[in-house]
Parts: C-alpha cells; sequence; structure tokens
C-alpha cells in the first residue's frame, strides 16, 4: 500500500498546483523504509520506529508532547534492531536513524539523538577493535569483508562533536590504528574520504589532530639519542626525523595533518 501511495504521490506531484505537505511526503518515505525490514524483526520494532518518527515530526503534536516523548529512550528491541541492520544493511539503518534525528535538538532532544547516534560510534569500535585483535589470524578475505563493513558504517555515521567529542577521538584513535598500526587492516586514504561530509570538515580535523599526535610520539620514540639532537627542540626533532627516515609520501602526509590541526603553513612547519 506504501508504494502505491508513493506513486499516486508523485502522479499529484507532477498534475496538481497544490503543494504536497512535506510531512506526507516524509511519512510514505518512512514507512517505505521500514517495509524493507526482515520478517524476523520483533513486531514492535516496527510500530516503535514509527512512533518515534511521529512524535518528532507529526504537526499535530504539541511541543509539550514532543518534548516528553523526545526525552524517553528507545527500546532495546529497537536498538539491537539498528545494530543488526549496520552489520547487513548500513545505508538501510542510516536511512532510518535520519528520519528519527531531530534538528535543532534542546537538553531533551539531544540525549534522543545522542542514543541513536551512540549505536553507529559503538558498533564502528567494536568492529575496528575485532578488525585490529584477529588481524593477524583472520584470512584475507574475512579481513576485507570487516574492512569494507567499516568503511560503509563510517561513511553514514551520524555524529554530534560537541556531545560526542570523547567517543569520536575514541574512534579515531582506533581508526589510525587499524591504518597505520602493526597489521594495517584500513586504507587511511579510505577512511579519510568515509570522514568527508558536505559542508562539515570536523571529523576530518578531528582525524588529522589524532594522527598528528600519534605520529609525531612514534617518530620522536625511533629517532636515535645523539648529542646534537638533545638541543633541538620537538618540532625540529620531528621534522628532523620526518626528512631523514621517512619515505616521501608518509613524511607529506604527516606534515599535512599537522598543517591542518595547527592551522599554520607548511613554511611555518619548516623554518623553524
Amino acid at each position: 500500500p506504501h508504494r502505491l501511495a508513493w506513486l499516486w504521490l508523485l502522479v499529484l506531484e507532477k498534475w496538481s498546483q497544490e503543494k504536497i505537505p512535506e510531512f506526507v511526503r516524509s511519512e510514505i518515505e518512512f514507512m517505505l523504509l521500514l517495509e524493507e525490514l526482515e520478517n524476523d524483526v520483533p513486531e514492535n520494532v516496527p510500530k516503535e520506529l514509527y512512533q518515534a518518527f511521529l512524535h518528532s515530526h507529526s504537526p499535530t503534536i504539541t511541543k509539550e508532547k514532543k518534548q516528553e516523548m523526545r526525552a524517553q529512550s528507545l527500546s532495546k528491541d529497537t536498538l539491537s534492531c539498528l545494530w543488526d541492520l549496520l552489520a547487513k544493511k548500513p545505508r538501510l539503518a542510516q536511512a532510518l536513524t535520519s528520519y528519527l534525528l531531530i534538528e535543532n535538538s534542546d537538553s531533551g532532544t539531544g540525549e534522543y539523538n545522542y542514543c541513536l547516534q551512540k549505536v553507529f560510534t559503538d558498533f564502528l569500535l567494536k568492529t575496528v577493535g575485532n578488525l585490529r585483535s584477529h588481524g593477524a589470524g583472520n584470512g584475507a578475505a574475512s579481513q576485507n569483508e570487516m574492512a569494507e563493513l567499516v568503511y560503509s558504517v563510517l561513511s553514514v555515521l551520524p555524529c554530534d562533536p560537541e556531545r560526542q567529542g570523547g567517543e569520536l577521538r575514541q574512534l579515531c584513535e582506533a581508526l589510525w590504528e587499524a591504518a597505520c598500526g602493526q597489521y594495517s587492516a584500513l586504507q587511511e586514504e579510505r577512511v579519510l574520504n568515509c570522514l568527508l561530509r558536505p559542508n562539515c570538515h570536523r571529523l576530518v580535523s578531528l582525524y588529522s589532530t589524532v594522527a598528528t599526535t600519534r605520529r609525531k610520539e612514534k617518530l620522536l620514540q625511533d629517532a636515535p639519542h645523539s648529542k646534537g639532537s638533545a638541543e633541538l627542540s620537538e618540532v625540529e626533532k620531528v621534522m628532523l626525523e620526518l626528512f631523514s627516515h621517512c619515505e616521501r609520501t608518509s613524511a607529506w602526509k604527516t606534515i599535512y595533518f599537522d598543517c591542518v590541526s595547527n592551522g599554520k603553513h607548511f613554511l611555518e612547519q619548516v623554518l623553524v
């Protein structure tokens, strides 16, 4: 029935001069997404998702009633359903969540949004952790499949940097370890591509800050301790080590991340 309603909506938009209410369009689109859920999903989950959508967006519900409902967390069954969707159909999980998240959130709605966003960050932290801890023992096919899952979920990650600052930094630390650590299970270029958002560079900036810090720590740790090096500043030691021992690509990548994170021009980094 919802597919038929969608077709009629398209016909009305084409032939009628009346503007279709935005809520009507959103409701039909959301119902079509619910039909994509698998049959083994508990019966209460689609109902609860639909009620959450109505209480968040319905124009007939008062602001006070919306505030009361928004502050309530979703049930464990519903959050578990979203978790399972991330493992199988990340795009569907993101599409459903995008209709549930509330823009211009206050303290009550912020908690509701955080509950949904945390499912994504927790899933990524667990999957990246598994990728790192079992990297040496897993076959190439299993490794690639898990890495592709990380890329897929990371590319649709909904987040609030202000509320999730600690968790997102922890995620960036885990991503850097998986990309540049012992087993290099992820490709850093693909991780950066997944972190890019239209008109928002905050995730890339956070990752660049983490990457710069970790690379500097590693460079300083590996640098030889000679008599002359003891007189150099930390910046001088890092730059000397970069151009003395690192391959060109790695050196320029580290300098780029450093420039992005501290807002300084490249020449300010080398003319010390």
